[in-house]
């Protein structure tokens, strides 16, 4: 090996091959990769026949108002289905106020307030 080192010029070698191959790889990258044209073939969409489409008279009145005019025409004289065929609104329930004290303030691993001496969420937090 002309007086040098074996291990050293199999390194160097081995890396010059290395370098080749990277070389040779980043080469058919381009080659193949690059130069790829994509083709659709689309095919048309089908032709659709014989739809019919119906629509109510009213775009606006849902299908449960619809139907409570319907009840109303034959005669029922319910005062929630003329009030929801004739589209008043009932005002939303108000909700109750949620009322904090200090069992809803106190954290799971905290001593529970009752003095029990066993964690919040051992004694009366395991129920909530």
């Amino acid at each position: 090996m002309g007086q040098k080192d074996p291990l050293t010029e199999w390194q160097r070698e081995g890396f010059e091959m290395f370098g080749t191959l990277m070389k040779g790889v980043a080469q058919d990258f381009v080659r193949y990769v690059m130069h790829v044209q994509v083709v659709r073939n689309e095919e048309p969409a089908p032709l659709v026949q014989n739809v019919q489409q119906s629509s109510a008279d009213n775009a606006q009145t849902s299908g449960f108002a619809s139907a409570a005019l319907a009840q109303v025409a034959a005669g029922d004289d319910d005062p929630d289905l003329i009030a929801a065929a004739t589209g008043a609104q009932q005002a939303p329930a108000k909700q109750a106020p949620v009322i904090n004290d200090e069992w809803s303030k106190t954290p799971r691993n905290a001593p529970c307030p009752c003095g029990s001496g066993k964690k919040f969420k051992l004694c009366h937090g395991a129920t909530l």
